[in-house]
Formats: structure tokens, C-alpha cells, sequence
């Protein structure tokens, strides 16, 4: 049974999502009238009484925003009232978490270039791995290509990874052939979740693994075969297999999305009122212009800093969404031993004392471990977003820090390395 606590976090965080409002203390007060059926007065007085802040009676049991707001967002009839009595069973009649995601989930934001260069790509090559980080938009830049198009457009998601015959019979289904090679005219084909494939493989390899390698099979023969349709795989992570046919020059690429720039992600921050615009490019610096971990970080600063991103930098801390979280799992534990010493020992040294990729290599070749080696790992490290190097200085993105700290803590290792 949900309490009234859960009840209204739900219902602050939705408004927070579709209005860009969180709820006011009167609408709070007139909510918990509902909830626990009492009057409007009694309600009051519960409030003065824990904050010791007076409210006004009318205020409170008219909340005219807040029902004229619900009405226009379910579309309920103009014979069905809310009031008092009935505000709370309407609203538990929705699912407000799973309809804010999906409002989070419709918004698009900037990315015109991306739009343009995806487009041309669709158009000469037969596949595209379209990977990034969770929560980065590819499956929302995909959708505005799909629809800028006007192509038929066939999805299926790998999450589950199914197999391989299954997943193309269910495609097969979906596209009314009975095999994906038959399908006429130009078809966009958006395999989501395609990560799911180099689940528990090593390398980001599709060859190393019995259960993958059939698909590689399949990719190419799709890739070779005379046809004007387009698979779009959408991952998190590369495909090693499939860049070793994109050097020679075959119709396959792949794309990486990367953060929002700097207009479209203040559109985020601005949807929730934050306030301390001065703030704002350190805040989108902070979460790498992650679409879904600014409008976290949005709705969170909005509900319990009413706005003000100064008082949230005093926490000195960074949201992880839990995709990105899973997706941090996952990589970890395929991470080679120096590699792992590499991003410990950039934990241990503060975010604002960068050092120089010199002074790491010194610093790791006096542990065993030999020049070329080190480089090799970090330069993995790099292509995976878990290291930063700008300007002669490396150092650990604010997020990957975290993670760190918080799942993996960071030990002085003392072990000598053995070079790889």
C-alpha cells in the first residue's frame, strides 16, 4: 500500500516533468485533505503546526492551477469534478512515474548536425552502429531521422537477447516476409538494446562468443547483399567486428552520439526554472550534457533547492542514472588489472590537480608495468569515456570519479604490475 510520502514524491516529480513546476504548499496541504480525509481547516492547522508558517484558507482549497492543469493533461470530461474528496483516487489512476519517463523520453533537443550527417548515412550505408553513453539520446536521434525520412520503419529491442532466429522471425513478422532479405522499397530496421549482444563477450567481439557469432554471419550478408534497406544497431558500445569492415570501406559504419551542446541543454536546466544562470555551463559540464542526467539533476535541484543550483554545488556531488550505473557494471568487469590501477590512481589524486600523461606513465612503469603497455590501456580507456585528456592533462570525468568512490574504492595499490 503506498504512502502519502511515496504518493506525493510521484506527484511533485511529475508535475516537475510535464508542467515544469513542482507543487506549492497549498497544493500540498489541499493533497493531504484528500489523502487522509480531513477537512481543509484541519489540514492547516497540521501544517502551521510542523512548519509554524501561516497559510490562507482560500488559498489552499481552491487550488484552481494545479485541477485546471490535471484536466487539460488526462483530457477528463467537463462532467467529471475534482475536488477534495476525489483529487487522489483520479490521480491514482494513472501511472505518473511511467508517464513522466515517457514524457522525458518524447522531448528532443537540438542536434541538427547529428540529424544531417545520420540522414546521409542512411542513405549510402547498409548498417549503422549508433552507440553512446545511457541516457545520451540515440534512440530519440534515430526517431527524428526515421521520421525526417519518411521511410518505413520496423524497431525491435535485444534487451531480452533473444536469439538470433527468433529476433529475425519476430523482425521478419513485423515487415510481413518471410525474411528481413525480401523486404521491397527503403526500410529503416532500429535494433535497440543491441549492447545486449556483447553481453558477457570479451573485447566488444561478436566472434569470440559461440552465441554471437551467428549474428556476425548475419550482418554480413546484409551488409554485402543488393538492397536499399537500413539496420540501425543502437548500443552503448562499439562494435569491434564490425570497425574492422568499416576500415575497408564497406556500406557499415558507426556513429557516436555525444553530449547535448550548450543551447539544448540549457533548454533542460530552463524547463525546470533553475535559477543561477552563472551556474548553468558547470552544471552541464559536470553530467557531459547527458540528456537524462540533467533532467534528473533538473527535477531534483527544482524539488528540494527550489531552483537554486548554488545550493546544490555545496553538496559537491553528481547524479548516476541507473542505466548508466548498469552500463558502468557491465564495463568494469571486463577492464584488465592495469587498466583498473590506472583509473585508481586518478581517483586518488584530486579532480582539481590534474596531472600529465607523462607523470602517470612514470608513475605506473615504477609498478612493472611497460611504456607501451600503459598507453595501450589508456587509450582504451579513453575510447570507453572513462579517462579525460585535454591539454597534456588526464584526469577522471566527475561521474566516472563517483562511480568509483562509491562501487570500486579507490585503494593505494602497492602490487607490482606485470606488463601485458
Amino acid at each position: 500500500m503506498k504512502d502519502f510520502k511515496s504518493f506525493i514524491e510521484e506527484v511533485n516529480s511529475f508535475l516537475i516533468t510535464t508542467s515544469g513546476a513542482p507543487l506549492t504548499p497549498e497544493e500540498r496541504i489541499f493533497l493531504e485533505a484528500s489523502w487522509d480525509k480531513i477537512t481543509i481547516k484541519e489540514a492547516i492547522a497540521r501544517e502551521e503546526e510542523r512548519s509554524g508558517q501561516a497559510y490562507s484558507y482560500r488559498q489552499v482549497a481552491n487550488p484552481l492551477n494545479l485541477i485546471n492543469f490535471l484536466r487539460q493533461t488526462f483530457d477528463l470530461e467537463e462532467s467529471e469534478s475534482i475536488s477534495k474528496y476525489n483529487i487522489c483516487e483520479v490521480l491514482s489512476r494513472y501511472d505518473l512515474v511511467a508517464l513522466a519517463k515517457a514524457e522525458k523520453g518524447a522531448r528532443f533537443y537540438g542536434r541538427k548536425q547529428e540529424i544531417s550527417d545520420l540522414t546521409e548515412l542512411v542513405k549510402t550505408k547498409h548498417l549503422i552502429v549508433v552507440y553512446g553513453a545511457a541516457g545520451i539520446g540515440k534512440s530519440s536521434l534515430v526517431r527524428q531521422v526515421a521520421q525526417a525520412m519518411g521511410w518505413k520503419t520496423i524497431s525491435l529491442s535485444l534487451y531480452t537477447n533473444p536469439s538470433q532466429q527468433d529476433s529475425l522471425s519476430i523482425l521478419s513478422q513485423k515487415m510481413g516476409v518471410t525474411s528481413p532479405f525480401e523486404a521491397k522499397g527503403k526500410n529503416l530496421i532500429i535494433m535497440e538494446s543491441a549492447e545486449a549482444l556483447l553481453r558477457n563477450t570479451q573485447s566488444r567481439s561478436l566472434l569470440e562468443n559461440d552465441r554471437t557469432r551467428e549474428w556476425c554471419d548475419f550482418f554480413w550478408k546484409w551488409i554485402e547483399y543488393s538492397h536499399q534497406n537500413c539496420l540501425i544497431l543502437i548500443s552503448q558500445r562499439p562494435f569491434l567486428d564490425l570497425q574492422e569492415f568499416e576500415d575497408a570501406q564497406m556500406s557499415i559504419t558507426q556513429y557516436k552520439v555525444e553530449g547535448l551542446d550548450f543551447e539544448a541543454a540549457s533548454q533542460i536546466l530552463q524547463e525546470y526554472h533553475l535559477k543561477d544562470k552563472n551556474l548553468w555551463g558547470e552544471l552541464i559540464r559536470i553530467h557531459r550534457a547527458n540528456p537524462q542526467a540533467l533532467h534528473e539533476i533538473g527535477e531534483l535541484i527544482a524539488s528540494l533547492h527550489e531552483g537554486k543550483i548554488s545550493e546544490w554545488m555545496l553538496l559537491q556531488t553528481v547524479i548516476l542514472p541507473e542505466p548508466q550505473i548498469a552500463y558502468l557494471n557491465e564495463i568494469f568487469t571486463e577492464l584488465t588489472a592495469l587498466q583498473m590501477e590506472i583509473l585508481k590512481f586518478l581517483c586518488q589524486i584530486e579532480h582539481d590537480h590534474s596531472i600529465s600523461y607523462p607523470q602517470l606513465r612514470n608513475q605506473l612503469h615504477e609498478k612493472g608495468a611497460s611504456f607501451s603497455s600503459v598507453d595501450q590501456s589508456f587509450m582504451d580507456l579513453k575510447k570507453r569515456d572513462l579517462v579525460l585528456h585535454e591539454q597534456g592533462k588526464v584526469n577522471l570525468p566527475l561521474t566516472i570519479r563517483k562511480y568509483i568512490k562509491q562501487s570500486r574504492p579507490c585503494h593505494s595499490a602497492s602490487t607490482r604490475l606485470v606488463p601485458e
